[in-house]
């Protein structure tokens, strides 16, 4: 019970450094950028969302289900690199749609990198453990 215990203090204490730390990120951003700076901000949050929705297409649902059925772990290595291929393309949509249709550049180059954070999101594989 001590192990629980303290892993559920763990979980706990990382959970809430991370939700300060991002308030005060986001806190930060909109004294320093003004209106108009943390209004890309939020646009490149928008897109980014949407583009971790599209990248994910359904796999951890899918394959939460099949660890939790028995499937062999093996399973891992082919969603993660199914994942790969559908970040890469939805990544080089979200570029070529924002640098055809976005005129500020500042704001164009501000959404493709914050899109960019799709990529360490193959990586997390939470959807095993919810299996499991």
């Amino acid at each position: 019970m001590k192990r629980f215990s303290r892993n559920l203090v763990s979980l706990f204490s990382a959970d809430m450094a991370r939700r300060v730390l991002g308030f005060i990120s986001v806190a930060y951003l909109a004294r320093i950028l003004g209106k108009e700076g943390f209004g890309a901000v939020n646009i490149g949050f928008a897109v980014l969302s949407y583009g971790m929705v599209l990248s994910a297409s359904g796999f951890p649902t899918l394959v939460a289900n099949r660890i939790a059925q028995g499937e062999s772990p093996v399973l891992i290595g082919h969603v993660i690199g199914s994942r790969l291929i559908s970040t890469i393309l939805v990544l080089m949509f979200v570029i070529s749609s924002v640098l055809l249709t976005v005129q500020d550049e500042t704001v164009a180059w501000l959404t493709i990198l914050l899109s960019c954070a799709v990529l360490p999101q193959i990586f997390i594989v939470d959807w095993f453990f919810q299996g499991k």
